[in-house]
Parts: structure tokens; C-alpha cells; sequence
């Protein structure tokens, strides 16, 4: 059952990607907090969109994005490619 919940979820989240792909490519996502911990959800999710999903390497991955995110607002950064230079491999 919790299978079947999953897979319809997914397949609603490809309705949506779908959309986006329609706008620009897209290559590759990253799987964030809870959802990341579910080794069967990131791979339905996987199989359904037929993308490379990524798992970030930082255990309080939103929170690290939101304090990035901040440091690029308050131009402690001035564009993302600099700010992606101090990002963990």
C-alpha cells in the first residue's frame, strides 16, 4: 500500500516536471531533508522522472540552502557561481 501512495505521488510530481522541462532542461535534482533518508522514494522517484537524483552530503541540507541563499541576498556572495566555489564536493 505505502508503495502504491508513493508511486502516485511521484507520478503527480512528473505532471509538474514535465511543465518545468518545458521551460528549461533539466538534468539533475537534489532530493532535500526527510524525503532524502528514504532509499525506496528516491528511487521511485528516480524511475518515474527518469533523472539523476542527488542526495546532498550535508545532513541539514534545506536550513545549509536557506543560509546560502541569505549570505547571496545580504551580497556576502555576489552571484551564485562564486558562492558555489565554497560548496562542499
Amino acid at each position: 500500500m505505502t508503495r502504491v501512495v508513493l508511486e502516485g505521488v511521484a507520478y503527480s510530481l512528473r505532471a509538474v516536471f514535465d511543465v518545468m522541462q518545458e521551460l528549461a532542461p533539466i538534468y539533475q535534482l537534489i532530493a532535500t531533508s526527510g524525503a532524502s533518508r528514504s532509499a525506496l522514494w528516491l528511487q521511485i522517484i528516480t524511475d518515474v522522472l527518469g533523472i539523476n537524483l542527488a542526495k546532498p552530503i550535508i545532513a541539514e541540507d534545506a536550513a545549509y540552502g536557506a543560509a546560502l541563499l541569505a549570505l547571496l541576498s545580504c551580497d556576502v556572495y555576489p552571484n551564485l557561481e562564486t558562492l558555489f566555489q565554497i560548496l562542499p564536493a
